[in-house]
């Protein structure tokens, strides 16, 4: 990719890192997505994720086994409102 873009590979990684939707490994068939930005965490959402946790047999960044669901956490998804908010497969 770098080489194709003619930019350095820490430029790449960098983007690729830095950004939530880009992963370096690969994900689940689905993706539960639990926000951890203030108002979510205030509201319940270290209690959601330990739940999925378990539930799932994963840590937060991981993907079961048999590779069916990818536990991730975001920092907010602007729906502080709705806290704590969880979005599986972009719903």
């Amino acid at each position: 990719m770098a080489a194709s873009l003619k930019i350095p590979l820490s430029q790449v990684y960098g983007a690729a890192t830095f950004y939530n939707h880009f992963t370096m490994k690969p994900q689940g068939e689905h993706a539960c997505i639990v926000c951890t930005g203030t108002a979510c965490y205030i509201k319940g959402a270290p209690e959601l994720l330990k739940s999925v946790a378990a539930a799932e047999g994963v840590k937060p960044g991981e993907t079961t086994a048999d590779g069916r669901v990818s536990l991730l956490t975001a920092r907010c998804f602007g729906a502080c409102g709705l806290a704590p908010v969880v979005v599986i497969d972009g719903m």
